[in-house]
């Protein structure tokens, strides 16, 4: 469970929304004035929501169900759609919404309801989406600029997909500035403003340093894909990694446990043998963890893998990889984490590369009997570790939900060249007909 905070453009209200780990929502605020207010409604509303008398449930003037939380004078904090579950919102309100910590005052950012594809601009406005997949000429990666209806054009794609779109300038060098503008800022995050389209989708536009919008986005149908999209814009080089680590092709499944060597374990040290000293007891209360905040969510291409890159309490970046009981498989090697999201991205690509061969996998043994391995990369680099394991047997079943084989896309380069033999002889028989 979590919330989100918006403004509508139109109105200039502020309210709140409570949405499930599914992205679906739950529960949604009226619109207040200020934003104090909202956030005072808010925190009333994440102490009110365990209590079951809080909520009402009843039916609209359609006869469908809707469920509204209320403080405990009877004021209306928030309320379902129409046509919901009743119990099963209440249900998923009680046990999620209480565990919601409020953020910082600084870190309560507001994303924006308003239009989409609208310029800030006198005279240029940015045109519907399908205007540059038809105009455009079809560049699957980086940028495409043209020219159309007598101004000109550039979007931005990433595997044939486009995610950023201008506005019609007057001149092509009007827009190649634009370009390395957009370029230029791009890979910094604080350039991207999150909005949320009156039709429900998300998008965002990306703005200079004099916060003058440069570029805009298409629609995305949840935040998540949206944050998803940024990660990769912000990584400069399309899937937002420093390198040209791309991750594979599809994958099938290998049906079967690893089967990687396992190093013993080293050698006793006597000398590293030293007496446990008594722990001694805190006399000062224990600070509160850190909750990480998370920036990408992925799934690996087989056996239900999911993946996340998070920011921990040390402004340090980390990726994790998870089982279908959500349980963690494998986590980044360097335990120190990664200066920026991007950085993280460009190793976990990595993974994605090479977690599927078995030959890159190394298993360990520690001292006290316990199992792990390391994954690394064409340079023989640790670029993933994994938890610990009390058999080698489960050991190598994890490694085997990582193992997987690429499914060749088009024709082999002795495809090709069969063709062309094929063709040139063709040819020559028809010239002898001839």
């Amino acid at each position: 469970m979590n919330y989100r905070l918006f403004k509508k453009s139109k109105s200039g209200l502020y309210y709140f929304q409570f949405k499930n780990n599914q992205d679906q929502k739950i529960l949604s605020s009226d619109g207040y004035e200020s934003k104090e207010d909202r956030d005072n409604a808010l925190a009333l509303a994440i102490s009110s929501a365990s209590n079951n008398n809080n909520y009402v449930s009843r039916d609209d003037k359609d006869g469908k169900s809707v469920v509204i939380l209320n403080d405990k004078n009877g004021n209306q904090l928030a309320k379902s759609e129409t046509g919901v579950n009743a119990e099963d919102i209440i249900a998923q309100a009680i046990s999620g919404i209480p565990a919601l910590t409020l953020e910082k005052e600084e870190d309560r950012s507001d994303n924006v309801v308003g239009k989409a594809y609208a310029s800030t601009g006198k005279n240029d406005d940015y045109k519907p989406l399908p205007f540059y997949e038809k105009h455009g000429n079809n560049v699957a990666e980086g940028f495409d600029s043209f020219s159309a209806e007598g101004e000109d054009y550039f979007s931005y794609s990433i595997d044939n997909v486009i995610h950023l779109i201008s506005e019609g300038y007057s001149s092509p060098n009007g827009r190649d500035n634009g370009i390395n503008s957009v370029t230029k800022n791009m890979s910094i995050r604080d350039r991207y403003v999150k909005l949320i389209h009156e039709n429900g989708k998300h998008f965002f536009n990306l703005r200079a340093g004099n916060n003058q919008n440069i570029a805009t986005s298409r629609w995305y149908g949840s935040e998540g894909d949206l944050d998803q999209a940024i990660g990769w814009l912000t990584g400069g080089t399309g899937r937002g990694t420093a390198s040209n680590t791309t991750p594979p092709a599809e994958l099938i499944p290998v049906d079967r446990a690893g089967n990687i060597a396992i190093d013993a374990a080293p050698p006793a040290d006597p000398s590293e043998e030293k007496p446990k000293k008594k722990r001694k007891k805190r006399t000062t209360p224990k600070k509160p963890k850190a909750e990480k905040v998370y920036l990408v969510n992925g799934n690996y291409p087989i056996n239900d893998v999911t993946y996340q890159i998070f920011r921990s309490g040390n402004d340090k970046h980390y990726f994790t990889f998870k089982n279908k009981e959500d349980k963690t498989i494998l986590l980044n090697s360097d335990v120190r984490g990664f200066e920026t999201e991007a950085d993280a991205q460009a190793v976990l690509n990595q993974v994605l590369t090479h977690a599927p061969n078995e030959k890159n996998f190394i298993g360990k043994t520690t001292k006290n009997g316990k199992y792990y391995f390391y994954l690394q990369n064409e340079d023989e680099k640790n670029i993933a570790k994994s938890f610990f394991f009390n058999t080698p047997e489960d050991m190598q079943e994890t490694v085997g939900l990582l193992l997987g084989d690429s499914i060749p896309v088009g024709p082999t380069a002795a495809e090709i060249e069969a063709e062309k033999l094929a063709a040139a002889a063709l040819l020559a028989q028809q010239a002898e007909a001839e």
